[in-house]
């Protein structure tokens, strides 16, 4: 992305130590992606490198997608054979519900029961499932014969215990147009990126479904010139904002700025930037 790194380095050995380390502990790995962009914040690979796990997805920050795209992405997974599910509300019968759809995706798992890890990119909502997952009923087990020294278990339900281990983070390099992405949901750091590309990523994605919504949020008027174009959106926002440099230029850095921190930290909501049946890019 314009020359930053789209890499997570400071999480790559840690991460890759991690997933060794639950080889032949975890048969269900629960992966956290964000609802705004299910595919790009995905960690897949982590089963297939642990082996012999199953996958649950649980869908986070769906309030701040499109409920329409997340269920048609809920459908998609489905259709793949994966469970998933999206965290709602915080009741005991959100969480009977996603209890039974992750005890549904671990399948038989024979006497010892099963045991899950929640895997996911920064930012996701990795500690927002863990705790929810845990609440109050459920009970820390320590150790147990078998398992790596060092990893903690908290039993969920019979036969069902979580690893509670540090969030596993995917030590994936990230695609160009994926970093796109994650920037904008807010897994990347902002020296990881240029913001000028993540706005213009942003708009060209969302801006012609949900003109309407950028449009009412930043209070400016469909008759403010091509508000469909991406470059003159910016310059509406701009002026609509008061960024201006001298001689009345808009400030277009600032205005980048403005919509990737909007958008990032779900002040702009009601967007999804990906649409399932576009297979990830190999």
């Amino acid at each position: 992305m314009n020359g930053k790194k789209t890499v997570l380095p400071s999480h790559m050995k840690r991460a890759m130590d991690r997933l060794e380390r639950l080889g032949g502990v975890v048969n269900l790995v629960i992966e956290v992606v964000d609802a705004r962009a299910p595919r790009a914040t995905r960690c897949d690979f982590i089963a297939k490198i642990i082996g012999g796990c199953r996958t649950a997805v649980i869908f986070t920050k769906t309030d701040l997608a499109d409920p329409t795209a997340t269920k048609d992405w809920i459908e998609e997974f489905r259709r793949e054979g994966k469970q998933a599910v999206q965290l709602g509300a915080r009741g005991n019968s959100d969480r009977e519900r996603i209890m039974r759809a992750l005890i549904e995706a671990a399948g038989d798992t024979g006497p010892a029961g099963a045991r899950a890890v929640v895997a996911g990119l920064p930012n996701v909502g990795k500690s927002t499932v863990t705790n929810f997952l845990i609440g109050k009923r459920s009970a820390r087990v320590g150790a147990a014969p078998g398992i790596t020294r060092g990893l903690q278990l908290v039993r969920l339900r019979d036969n069902f215990l979580l690893v509670d281990t540090p969030g596993i983070v995917s030590p994936r390099i990230a695609r160009r147009e994926e970093g796109v992405v994650l920037a904008l949901v807010g897994c990347l750091q902002e020296n990881m990126y240029d913001a000028e590309e993540a706005a213009f990523g942003l708009l060209q994605a969302a801006l012609p479904a949900y003109g309407s919504i950028f449009l009412k949020f930043y209070g400016i008027s469909d008759t403010a010139g091509d508000t469909n174009d991406p470059t003159a959106f910016c310059e509406a926002l701009a002026v609509r904002r008061g960024f201006l440099k001298k001689g009345g230029e808009p400030d277009l850095d600032r205005a980048f700025k403005t919509l990737v921190r909007d958008f990032s930290t779900g002040r702009l909501s009601g967007i999804t930037l990906e649409r399932p049946g576009h297979p990830r890019k190999k």
